[in-house]
């Protein structure tokens, strides 16, 4: 299981945002952040939500997810994670 693809779902606010109200023009033109999405992020990874991850994001980017499954943890996973032209790696 991958930390990635959760949090590239975290772009999909930065995204929406870039279409701001205002103007007679309806179309959309994004503009790809280098904003990382820090914070304290926290939810079920599984499709039973037998698994849930707690993941804290540094303003540096460095992060800590901490896995756990009924009321266990199962293992710890530590990084960083950088954005460049609408993307996230790590």
């Amino acid at each position: 299981m991958k930390l990635l693809p959760k949090l590239m779902l975290l772009a999909v606010p930065t995204l929406v945002a870039a279409c701001g109200g205002g103007g007679g023009d309806k179309t959309c033109t994004t503009k790809p952040s280098t904003a990382i999405a820090e914070g304290i992020w926290f939810g079920p990874v599984s499709s039973d939500n037998s698994m849930s991850a707690e993941t804290i994001v540094l303003e540096n980017g460095q992060y800590y997810s901490i896995f756990t499954e009924g009321g266990s943890c199962m293992w710890i996973i530590e990084g960083v994670v950088t954005a460049s032209g609408g993307a996230f790696s790590d």
